[in-house]
């Protein structure tokens, strides 16, 4: 797997985490592209706690979309908030090269 795929995950999951921060609803697709970089992700085999992130980049944004819907706007915050914190993880894991 070349350095461009495996880059493409993270990626992946850094786009959708930065829009949900910046306060963007949850778009058609968002889901469907953090699933395919977890896969992605176990495929290349990266490190158990980076697809665990991204794993939990998942969970937050349904629970984003959940809120939404149901217009908590405090929930709302507090979920963007971990997504925040979660963004900071993720910029810290680094693509393999090998």
């Amino acid at each position: 797997m070349s350095i461009a795929q495996q880059a493409s995950a993270y990626v992946s999951i850094y786009q959708v985490v930065e829009q949900l921060c910046a306060g963007q609803r949850v778009a058609s697709g968002m889901a469907g592209a953090v699933f395919n970089a977890i896969d992605e992700l176990r495929r290349m085999q990266a490190p158990r706690e980076y697809v665990s992130l991204a794993e939990r980049v998942s969970v937050l944004l349904h629970k984003l979309d959940w809120v939404m819907r149901s217009g908590d706007c405090a929930a709302q915050a507090g979920l963007r908030a971990e997504l925040t914190a979660l963004s900071t993880d993720w910029l810290d894991a680094p693509i393999r090269r090998h």
